[in-house]
């Protein structure tokens, strides 16, 4: 049996891709993945920041797009572009996205979407979830595994005639949209 014993492992241009700790921990620095919380503007025109009105070739309808939001916790690579509330894949793989809002603006119902693949539909996305109605501001949360194309593109995105959620920069923590590359 093999063993190979390395601390780094790097790219012909001396680009690190991987190092290995002496208890064995394995960090990829250069991993494409974002988090962002507390979105601060929202529209039904997707053109916004130079986006496109479509997704993946979907056209959402009766949604509103996410965007600019107060915090970006990280954003390797800088895939994310807040101006238009797009994550961009670099390479193709499996991308594990998350989204959440924490509190809505009023007890009306609320439904919150992903956009993630060409499979979407235009008003159901590719992943939704729906509150009742009710004064408790019940949190919603979506996850996905999504095997993408280099170019694909994620976005959070909420149904419009409904309620809203909050958005105002001191309630940050309501709101967040991540993805991270797992390979």
């Amino acid at each position: 049996m093999s063993k190979l014993q390395v601390e780094t492992i790097s790219h012909t241009n001396n680009t690190t891709g991987m190092t290995i700790d002496s208890s064995g921990r394995v960090a990829t620095p250069v991993k494409p993945s974002f988090f962002v919380t507390g979105f601060q503007s929202s529209t039904t025109d997707f053109t916004t920041g130079g986006g496109t009105s479509t997704v993946n070739g979907v056209t959402p309808s009766s949604y509103a797009l996410a965007f600019n939001y107060h915090n970006i916790h990280h954003n390797i690579g800088s895939h994310f572009v807040n101006a238009t509330g797009r994550f961009t894949c670099p390479i193709a793989g499996v991308y594990l996205v998350t989204a959440h809002v924490g509190m809505t603006a009023s007890s009306n119902y609320f439904g919150l979407s992903l956009f993630v693949t060409s499979n979407a539909t235009d008003n159901l996305a590719d992943v939704t979830c729906w509150s009742d109605t009710s004064t408790d501001h019940q949190p919603h949360s979506l996850h996905a595994h999504v095997n993408a194309t280099a170019g694909q593109q994620f976005l959070m995105a909420y149904k419009t005639g409904y309620t809203n959620p909050r958005n105002e920069s001191a309630n940050a923590p309501y709101s967040s949209f991540g993805a991270t590359f797992l390979g």
